[in-house]
């Protein structure tokens, strides 16, 4: 994890950044990122937050990568985003 100049505010601003994406996914799940952004739009998270959230939630074991199918904002193939359920595969 990188801290800046600000310290621990910058960890908690991450760690608060993905609540927020994890919220997202659980209220929307089995959606791609391009859907979650178009979702998260009033929330002011930029596209490129969202996605490096996603791959850390994924990496933590929280997120779990689902069948791929057509995007309704891009119109192209892309994974969607499901939370982990303990006790599921």
């Amino acid at each position: 994890m990188i801290i800046n100049h600000r310290g621990t505010l910058s960890v908690r601003r991450r760690s608060t950044q993905s609540n927020k994406i994890l919220t997202l996914v659980q209220q929307f799940p089995f959606r791609t990122a391009m859907e979650l952004t178009k979702k998260a739009g009033r929330q002011r998270i930029s596209r490129m937050s969202i996605h490096k959230r996603l791959t850390e939630l994924r990496q933590q074991g929280v997120l779990r990568n689902r069948n791929p199918r057509v995007c309704m904002v891009t119109g192209r193939r892309a994974a969607t985003w499901a939370p982990v359920v303990k006790g599921r595969v």
